[in-house]
């Protein structure tokens, strides 16, 4: 099952992808401006990570009028711009990095962060690879591509580049958020609520910590605390989807498929790109008798990700529920007996 957008969604998403390096020197400095971009880009490091973009891009902004030829800054406004869904100006951010030093890992693991959060996960999976080739010790390029490797169902290859990323730097606390991910779609629930534990126990728990955990415990058969730990998680971010999504298949586990409709519909209007959600829409859907609904909510999630195998299980139930749905149909017609 898919997690976060997250991505995308925080990531993305509560952010899981580890924000950019600080502090990277630039030969184009000079000692008198060293001091005043550091301590701006620290700043701006520190607001990134506290989720105010807002003031991080405001930081690399003073930090660019003082020097506008600092790679590093550009790396670091280009991750807020993705996180705040500028787009545009996170794409030219990162080329123009690029362009400054050709050389920087950092500015390729910043457009793969922009390519994870535009969906475009061959493109950042193929950056993760410039910024290995450059710096073969940058655990954030294989956090990322982990990510990457996630949301294109390719988890044997995003559980490797975890435990790369950890054993190249251990300190990382979302890593342990992302290996959770990884875990809970191979089906090691337990190895998921552990890694769970251990970025709490580093980090404090995130929105995205939650949802992981939701969805172990609901695998675990343990309903309550998967609906305690959804609704946790939207009572720290009530505008990221995953958690309704979640908390929709606890409600159609325990029959309560109108709350789980509700929850379905939420999780779609935060976020009408994801599959998943559609996907999960589908299964209410199924589980209400109403199966031309279902078909098209798969149909739509499968037009997103072709490879979405929750859709595809969908597709086929409500294959299956039409011919008696029909059947019903025909016999409320007037004049029917």
């Amino acid at each position: 099952m898919r997690l976060s957008n997250t991505l995308i969604a925080i990531i993305l998403a509560c952010c899981t992808m580890p924000a950019v390096a600080k502090g990277v020197s630039n030969s184009d400095r000079t000692k008198a401006t060293q001091g005043s971009i550091d301590c701006l880009l620290d700043d701006a490091w520190t607001c990134l990570n506290a989720g105010n973009c807002k003031k991080a891009i405001e930081d690399c902004n003073n930090a660019i009028r003082i020097n506008p030829k600092d790679a590093s800054v550009y790396c670091m406004r280009a991750t807020g711009y993705s996180i705040t869904h500028q787009w545009q100006k996170a794409s030219d951010d990162c080329n123009k990095a690029l362009l400054l030093d050709p050389s920087s890992a950092d500015a390729y693991n910043s457009r793969a962060q922009l390519y994870g959060h535009m969906r475009q996960y061959d493109k950042a999976i193929a950056d993760c690879g410039k910024a290995m080739a450059l710096d073969p010790e940058s655990s954030q390029a294989y956090a990322i591509r982990a990510q990457c490797y996630i949301f294109t169902h390719q988890y044997k290859k995003a559980l490797e580049d975890c435990n790369k990323a950890i054993s190249l730097d251990a300190t990382i606390s979302q890593t342990y958020g992302v290996r959770a991910q990884v875990h809970g779609m191979l089906h090691e629930y337990g190895l998921a609520l552990a890694d769970c534990n251990k970025e709490v126990s580093m980090n404090g728990a995130t929105a995205q910590t939650y949802c992981v955990q939701a969805l172990a415990y609901l695998n675990l058969q343990d309903c309550n605390k998967a609906l305690e730990d959804c609704n946790q998680a939207i009572s720290m971010d009530a505008g990221f989807a995953q958690p309704y999504g979640v908390r929709a298949q606890v409600y159609l586990k325990t029959g309560q498929n109108d709350q789980a409709l509700d929850d379905a519909n939420k999780a779609i209007s935060i976020d009408p790109g994801d599959p998943w959600a559609y996907a999960i829409r589908a299964k209410v859907h199924n589980a209400k008798g109403q199966y031309q609904e279902a078909l098209a909510d798969c149909d739509k999630a499968l037009s997103i990700d072709p490879k979405i195998a929750e859709a595809e299980v969908e597709k086929a139930e409500a294959y299956k529920g039409l011919p008696t749905q029909m059947i019903k149909n025909l016999l409320k017609w007037p004049g029917s007996q």
